[in-house]
């Protein structure tokens, strides 16, 4: 239930206010500049994030995916040589 109301509690004070969570403002709330961009995303979707982020995240995921494919399908002896897919995101960040 809280997944939900808290959405729509911050959805009615982003209307409400235009400079909540900005530092110095009435409800500046310090320590929720990442946790007010993460309910902007939740609010107004994919369309928040910046132009190319969500091909980016796409290709990486379809690239984890085919590195662990090869890395089965190549059997114990070339499994040393192929990279784990958690360096995508290593290399992400």
């Amino acid at each position: 239930m809280g997944c939900i109301i808290s959405h729509c509690v911050f959805w009615l004070f982003y209307k409400a206010y235009s400079d909540l969570g900005v530092p110095g403002s009435e409800y500046a709330a310090p320590y929720a500049l990442i946790y007010r961009h993460m309910a902007i995303l939740g609010v107004e979707g994919f369309s928040a994030l910046p132009k190319h982020c969500l091909a980016l995240c796409y290709a990486i995921f379809v690239g984890a995916i085919v590195i662990n494919g090869v890395r089965d399908a190549g059997g114990r002896k070339w499994a040393s040589f192929i990279p784990r897919s958690l360096i995508l995101f290593v290399w992400q960040k």
